[in-house]
């Protein structure tokens, strides 16, 4: 395994999705500085996860240019938690925001920040829990110099070819938004179809119209014969 020791960084909201993101790079040699309301898992723990109860301490932990990921819901938490770091960041340090947050507002936090010499970058994130533990696909909206020294870090983490820097700010975010509209309009499809046949189904008592839903059940359960 290649030594990734060189690069550290913080985890701000420990849950499904930024847990996995830390245990996925402690498990490829990354240093990882965690911070969450409630303390870490055992399994996050012995992995090797230093976890801090504030902010303070976290920024004190990373080497410049510090690097903290925020996995926390979208909304008001967000400008929250980017107020407590700009009092303990320093200029040229990188906030990077992988939750779902509206891209509008990812445009107005970078702006908000720029002035401060802090910079922002938006990181939609694909692939759930399952993801963030074994490989997810990023897309990431920022200015490039910010964005180049994420870039390996994010690079270790996504599946292959699972990553790319979509443009400026907003645009990782934009394209996760996309990315989402597509695919639940897909679920959403499936589900009418499937609903559709199950309905035509119990009216119509044709060997077609059974062998039909009955397919159908068959690839709910993992069968396609």
């Amino acid at each position: 395994m290649s030594d990734n020791s060189q690069y550290t960084f913080g985890v701000i909201g420990l849950g499904k999705m930024g847990g996995g993101i830390a245990r996925h790079a402690l498990s490829k040699g990354l240093r990882v500085q965690g911070l969450d309301k409630t303390p870490a898992s055992d399994d996050l723990r012995q992995a090797g996860l230093v976890q801090h109860k504030s902010v303070t301490t976290l920024a004190q932990a990373l080497r410049p240019p510090r690097i903290v990921f925020l996995y926390l819901p979208a909304g008001t938490l967000i400008d929250d938690m980017l107020g407590q770091l700009s009092g303990v960041l320093e200029k040229g340090d990188i906030v990077a925001d992988g939750g779902n947050s509206y891209w509008g507002d990812s445009i107005r936090r970078h702006a908000r920040v720029e002035p401060t010499g802090l910079r922002f970058v938006d990181v939609g994130t694909s692939g759930g829990p399952g993801g963030a533990l074994n490989g997810a696909c990023f897309m990431v909206g920022g200015d490039r110099e910010p964005v180049a020294v994420v870039e390996p870090i994010l690079k270790l983490l996504a599946v292959p070819g699972g990553y790319i820097h979509a443009g400026g700010p907003g645009t990782g975010h934009f394209v996760k938004l996309v990315h989402n509209g597509i695919e639940f309009g897909m679920l959403q499809a499936i589900g009418e179809g499937v609903d559709l046949l199950e309905r035509y189904r119990k009216r119509c008592r044709r060997p077609k119209s059974s062998r039909a839903g009955g397919m159908v059940l068959s690839f709910a359960h993992g069968s396609s014969n």
